[in-house]
C-alpha cells in the first residue's frame, strides 16, 4: 500500500508505502549503492531522508488522532478522526450544493445534487461565465478566498469537458477547519462577480462547453 503525505495534512512531496517483508527483500530497488539493505525498506531510498517531512507527517497524524481523542488506540482514534471530518465535510458540501442556483451563469462540474453529498468529496470545479478561469481566482483571492485554476492535473476530464483549451476551471475546496461563514463567503462572491462584467480580457469569449 502506499499514499502521499500531503493527503493527510502532510507536507507534499513525502510517499508512505506498506509492504510485505518478504516483498521488500525481494523486489528490485533502484537506489544509491550505499544505501544499507537492512531494514528491507532502506532499499528504496534514493539517498538522504527528508527528516523534516516525516517529522511533519509524524506531527500530522498526531494532529489526526487528537480530532477522535477518545479512541482506545490509534486505529480506532484516527477512524473516529475521519468519520468525524468526512460527516462535518459532507454537512458543508450540502450547505454549498444548495446555493448555486443563486449564482447566474455559474457552471458547476460534477455531482451537484444534495441528496448525492456521499458520491462526491468536499471539492468544487467550475466557472463563471464571462470569466477566464485565472482571472476569476485572481479576482476571488483579492476578496481573500483561496482557489486554484487550470486542470489540476485531470487532464482527462478537462478535455472531455472541452475545459481544456479554455484554461480549464477554478477549483475549490473545503476541509474541516473550513466554517459555513467561509462557505457563504464563497457563494456571496461569486453571486455579485456574475451580476458584473469581468474586468476587460480579450481572451473572454462565449464558449461551446459540454
Amino acid at each position: 500500500m502506499s499514499a502521499s503525505a500531503h493527503r493527510n495534512a502532510g507536507r507534499v512531496g513525502l510517499g508512505v508505502a506498506a509492504i510485505r517483508s518478504d516483498l521488500a527483500r525481494a523486489l528490485p530497488a533502484d537506489r544509491v549503492r550505499p544505501a544499507s539493505e537492512v531494514p528491507a525498506g532502506h532499499r528504496f531510498e534514493t539517498g538522504t531522508l527528508c527528516h523534516e517531512a516525516i517529522a511533519g507527517f509524524v506531527a500530522a497524524i498526531e494532529y489526526l488522532e487528537s480530532l477522535g481523542a477518545d479512541g482506545t488506540d490509534r486505529c480506532s482514534r484516527l477512524n473516529l478522526a475521519y468519520a468525524r471530518i468526512e460527516a462535518y465535510e459532507s454537512a458543508l458540501t450540502r450547505h454549498t450544493l444548495g446555493r448555486p442556483s443563486e449564482v447566474g451563469g455559474l457552471r458547476l462540474y460534477g455531482i451537484s445534487d444534495a441528496a448525492r453529498v456521499g458520491e462526491r468529496t468536499p471539492t468544487f470545479c467550475f466557472n463563471l461565465d464571462g470569466w477566464m478561469p485565472d482571472s476569476l481566482c485572481a479576482e476571488l483571492a483579492a476578496r481573500g478566498l483561496f482557489t486554484y485554476h487550470g486542470n489540476y492535473y485531470a487532464l482527462g476530464a478537462m478535455t472531455a469537458l472541452d475545459l481544456e483549451a479554455h484554461g480549464g476551471a477554478v477549483r475549490a475546496g473545503y476541509l474541516h477547519y473550513t466554517t459555513a461563514e467561509e462557505a457563504d463567503q464563497l457563494c456571496d462572491a461569486l453571486a455579485s462577480l456574475a451580476k458584473g462584467p469581468a474586468r476587460s480580457d480579450p481572451r473572454v469569449a462565449p464558449l461551446t462547453r459540454r
